[in-house]
This record gives C-alpha cells, structure tokens and sequence, in this order.
C-alpha cells in the first residue's frame, strides 16, 4: 500500500513540476505576442498618420496650385 502510494504521489508531483514549469515560459510567449502586438499596432498607426500628412499636404499643394 505504501509503495503505491508514493508511486501516486511522485505521478502527482511530476505533474505538477511539469505544469510549473510550462507556466512561465507559457507566459513568455504571450507576454512576447503582446509586445509585437504593440509594436504591430502602433507601427501601423505611425504609418496612417504619415500617410494622412502626407495626403494633407498633398491637398495644399493641390488647393494652392490651382487658385
């Protein structure tokens, strides 16, 4: 009886090691995703901000050249 037992227990501890230690590096990855999710986006919104200065400008231009 006692040696099942400490054969569960050491199933049950190695499944926890096992979990603890996916865990961080699980949290890793999503921390690292949201980080180039940010990145992502906020390089994308610099874009469409140059992009719309860059209409902008060209609608001066536009408005100046034909008055």
């Amino acid at each position: 009886m006692i040696s099942s037992n400490n054969e569960a227990y050491e199933v049950q501890h190695g499944k926890c090691y096992q979990w603890q230690s996916k865990y961080p590096y699980s949290l890793e990855i999503k921390f690292a995703l949201l980080v180039f999710l940010e990145l992502f986006l906020v390089n994308c919104l610099v874009r469409q901000i140059q992009f719309l200065s860059l209409c902008s400008d060209y609608l001066v231009i536009y408005s100046f050249q034909s008055s």
